[in-house]
């Protein structure tokens, strides 16, 4: 570690020069860049011998066909060149929502068992970045193999649409001569983590083709630390490393169309932190590793998969020291909170504003489980870790400001901390503002005047951990914290601030923002803007609480802005407004996660004056309870809080409309009690066709009130749909018209019922019988805007026909059938089958109706090419005399009297010479002509 401790020495004396440690290979074993090979395996459909083979462990049969999980892909054992790592993608385009996959491969001639390859992996780049342009592709995590000649693979679909366009993606990484060196290193010592930033190898290291990359890096502001693992295998050696950083660097480029590889950094198993994304490991360059959260976060990945299994403590030693250096080059605290916006992910819709810790899992933000369970348990552990390793000199400032505050960053419990306020202006007055650990707001706790060079210094005793920032000139600098170690063992009670300051969390542009503040009555305010983009506070607004205590203000909404109230000796907390439209006109927001106990702040947005009501539900609870219920401030808001000892779903309800449902989650769950059935309970068919009532049932309390909520697929808010009230027996039934996708649920004195749903079949009808060679017309119905595949086949054929049409906005869908055969069809949208049908060709008949007697009368007709037709006679009698003396007699039923075979072209013909009238008639395939008469002259 010699060399380490020099280079931080280097860094130390030589100010402004930033060094990330290395570690050189031997000459002889220098790395080259390596081109993987990527082969592109375009696969569908079941085979029908691999669905005869067993199935991956934990799914019940070879095949899965019925219900929501269907199994949509299963491919032959196919030969392909070699390889190392194998992963499903699909189109991009793809509303995919959970699936899971599986491969089996082969390697020296031996077949693997099935490995899974997981789900969807939430890794992606964010909208309107360079890694989106052009055709990206979604899919799993790739798994790494080993080396491996061949491949079988399954998807199944557990929820949601099918995947198109699926893809097998098997990357050979090749080989660098330095492969077998990588191994060494790994994290840093206590010592020299402690003044230095991790060593980190470089891209060259691992053989990164720098051809691959596309455009130039973007950068931001680094505000968090995102850990995820890369889902693959635990198996590994350090000299395989260097393989899998290039086989996952393809897969992001060539695989999935990215500009670069996800991860800003990579740790393996041995301790070992890798460079991911080119742009610089001292820079914020934006990744694409957590869809909407990739700006302003350095993601790290721990390679390996980390549900069962916990991250080794070399490598949570690295991620740790890899934390710390990042978050300090920012001036943040490894154990603090941050409130970013989503650019719209799985779990946040565009815009919501979420709070965070300063180092989070990749699950906080998406529907993943991603980094694992035990990666997430390990993430206490991490941010601790993290601030211990943070101690030494002030970091840099984290942005274009001159106003600088500066102490250093951990000291000695009870330690006396030297502060030096810098770049302020000259013989200005100066204010220091402190906030204590459990604090909610900040107190003034110096005044003072800035010396001739614009510093002022102080010091104060640090008897708990502190967050301070500096005003003077109308500029605010950044806050800057200063830890105790060790830390204080008990956890001081939160004071309540004497300022508070509120506003709507969005506004739509250009509308002003009203701004309240509140406090003791007659106290003088001012009120401090900080832009979107920008890093110090400005004052922009002052004035004097009024009787009731209260000042308000307002700004035109043009970007986001966080503000916050100062008076002479105490400071709020901060608020912050995004713009843009209230999603839906209700919206509801609150922190994703917190610590057990910790009072959680829920804020809903509407209409000014509406009433509101919060419905809650708990882990366990099947259904929701209303415990809030008040009227919407001035400024759209209404805000209440409740102690979050379990986790808690939530969302709001004003008039006949509902937000979307929002989660708060806590870092330890109590062991979960089963909730006892809810007192409502909604009933009704899982599926029905479509265009057909669908009958929904609730039963509940008799004689009390009853509403009826529902939404349709695709929409997050929930409408009123009917009101009513129970009968005696306690039930109210109601039906509507299925034509999509539905969700309901029921609401009656201040009680919800769990959700219901029903999902729409699509239907295509046509006549049962129509003569050969004519036009059938064929019409359906499916869920608006639906791809209908139409399948039909012939009589004894066992393949579908396919073709796709789409349901207009009403769901209704056409197509027609020229009949020259017996078919069978139905249609198929969105995974679900519809009934299958069939057409039947109808026989035709002609014949002379008067002949002479004793002549030939020529029967024709069409029928089904190929089928057999009878034609069945009745002779009417004419009472003359026959040989013997007897009279005729009347036949009294219709008798076969010919059998003929259709050809091929569906035409037949026979003759009869009848002596008296007769009646007649054709059948075949269980369809008949009318009956026809042939008189004799």
């Amino acid at each position: 570690m010699r060399l380490l401790r020099s280079l931080s020495l280097l860094g130390l004396l030589v100010p402004g020069l930033l060094v990330v440690p290395v570690l050189t290979l031997p000459a002889a074993a220098s790395p080259v860049p390596v081109a993987p090979v990527v082969q592109e395996l375009d696969v569908a459909g079941i085979d029908e011998v691999a669905a005869e083979s067993s199935a991956p462990a934990g799914v019940t049969g070879a095949l899965v066909t019925g219900g929501d999980r269907r199994t949509v892909l299963l491919t032959d054992l196919l030969e392909t060149k070699p390889f190392s790592l194998v992963g499903v993608t699909w189109d991009g385009s793809s509303a995919v929502e959970e699936v899971q996959a599986w491969v089996r491969t082969r390697t020296a001639g031996t077949w693997s068992n099935w490995k899974a390859l997981g789900g969807t992996a939430d890794e992606q780049p964010d909208l309107g970045t360079l890694d989106a342009a052009g055709a990206t592709r979604g899919g799993t995590s790739p798994l790494w193999i080993g080396d491996a000649d061949g491949v079988q693979a399954r998807v199944d679909v557990l929820s949601g649409p099918d995947p198109k366009g699926l893809r097998l993606s098997l990357v050979d990484p090749g080989e660098s001569p330095a492969d077998g060196l990588s191994g060494a290193g790994g994290a840093l010592s206590v010592a020299d983590a402690a003044s230095s930033a991790p060593a980190v190898r470089s891209r060259a290291e691992w053989g990164a083709d720098e051809s691959l990359r596309r455009g130039s890096p973007s950068y931001a502001a680094v505000q968090a630390v995102t850990l995820h693992h890369t889902a693959s295998s635990n198996d590994y050696s350090a000299a395989d490393v260097p393989r899998l950083l290039r086989g996952f660097y393809a897969y992001h480029v060539k695989a999935q169309g990215w500009s670069d590889i996800g991860y800003n950094f990579l740790v393996d198993r041995f301790g070992t932190v890798w460079e991911g994304r080119a742009g610089g490991v001292s820079r914020g360059v934006i990744g694409a590793h957590a869809g909407g959260f990739n700006t302003g976060t350095v993601g790290i990945s721990i390679i390996g998969t980390y549900d069962a299994v916990a991250p080794t403590a070399a490598a949570l030693e690295s991620v740790a020291q890899l934390s710390a250096w990042r978050l300090s080059l920012a001036g943040v605290d490894p154990r603090g909170s941050v409130r970013l916006s989503s650019g719209g992910s799985t779990r946040f819709s565009a815009g919501t504003p979420v709070t965070l810790p300063r180092v989070f899992g990749h699950r906080d933000v998406s529907t993943t489980a991603c980094p694992g369970a035990q990666g997430m348990a390990a993430l206490p552990g991490i941010r601790s870790r993290a601030a211990a390793l943070a101690g030494g000199a002030a970091p840099a400032p984290s942005g274009p400001v001159s106003l600088e505050v500066l102490a250093p960053t951990t000291v000695a419990a009870g330690a006396s901390v030297a502060l030096t306020v810098t770049g302020g202006p000259a013989g200005q007055p100066v204010e220091v503002w402190f906030s204590k650990r459990g604090d909610e707001g900040f107190t003034k706790r110096r005044d003072a005047v800035l010396s001739a060079s614009g510093s002022y210094r102080t010091t104060f005793t640090a008897d708990d951990d502190y967050t301070y920032f500096a005003v003077a000139g109308g500029e605010a600098s950044p806050r800057r914290s200063t830890r105790t170690s060790p830390a204080p063992t008990a956890e001081p009670k939160p004071a309540e601030p004497v300022l508070r300051v509120q506003g709507p969390v969005t506004a739509p542009a250009g509308s002003p923002v009203l701004v309240t503040a509140s406090g003791p009555a007659g106290a003088a305010v001012t009120v401090w803007f900080r832009r979107d983009g920008e890093t110090a506070f400005v004052q922009r607004r002052a004035g004097v609480l009024d009787a009731a205590g209260r000042y308000t203000t307002t700004y035109t909404a043009d970007v986001p802005h966080e503000y916050l109230v100062m008076s002479s000796t105490v400071s709020s907390n901060d608020a912050t407004t995004l713009v843009g439209e209230v999603p839906n006109g209700l919206d509801i927001t609150a922190p994703a996660g917190v610590d057990p106990g910790t009072p959680v702040e829920v804020v809903v947005q509407g209409d000014p004056g509406e009433q509101v009501e919060v419905w809650f539900a708990r882990r366990g609870e099947s259904g929701y309870t209303r415990r809030r219920a008040a009227t919407l401030a001035a400024d759209g808001t209404f805000r209440t809080t409740f102690v979050a000892n379990d986790e808690y779903s939530y969302f709001a309800v004003s008039g006949s409309s509902t937000s979307k449902r929002v989660r708060t989650r806590v870092s330890r769950l109590p062991a979960l009690v089963t909730a006892p059935a809810p007192r409502l309970q909604v009933a009704a068919p899982a599926a029905v066709d479509a265009g057909q009532p669908v009958p929904v049932t609730v039963t509940g309390t008799a004689g009390a009130p009853v509403d009826l909520w529902f939404r349709r697929r695709g929409t997050e808010v929930w409408s009123r749909l009917r009101e009513g009230r129970f009968d005696a027996s306690g039930r109210w039934s109601t039906s509507y018209v299925g034509v999509d996708d539905h969700e309901y649920w029921a609401s009656s004195g201040g009680v919800g019922s769990g959700d219901a749903a029903t999902l729409t079949v699509p239907v295509l009808a046509g006549p049962n019988r129509a003569p050969l060679g004519a036009t059938v017309e064929l019409s359906g119905r499916a869920r608006p805007g639906d791809s209908v595949v139409v399948e039909r086949r012939r009589r004894g054929s066992t393949t579908f026909a396919k073709a796709t049409l789409t349901a207009d906005r009403y769901g209704a869908f056409r197509t027609s059938l020229a009949l020259d055969d017996e078919y069978e069809y139905r249609p198929v949208a969105a995974s679900r089958v519809g009934t299958l049908r069939r057409t039947t060709v109808a026989p035709t008949v002609s014949a002379a109706s008067a002949v002479p007697r004793g002549s030939t009368v020529t029967i024709s007709g069409t029928a089904r090419p190929g089928a057999t037709v009878d034609v069945l006679f009745r002779r009417v009698g004419d009472r003359s005399l026959t040989v013997g003396g007897r009279h005729d007699r009347d036949l009294p039923t219709f008798r076969v009297g010919r059998t003929i075979t259709a050809g091929p072209d569906g035409r037949w013909s026979t003759s009869f010479a009848p002596v008296v009238q007769h009646l007649w008639y054709a059948r075949s395939d269980g369809n008949a002509t009318p009956v026809r008469t042939t008189s004799v002259r």
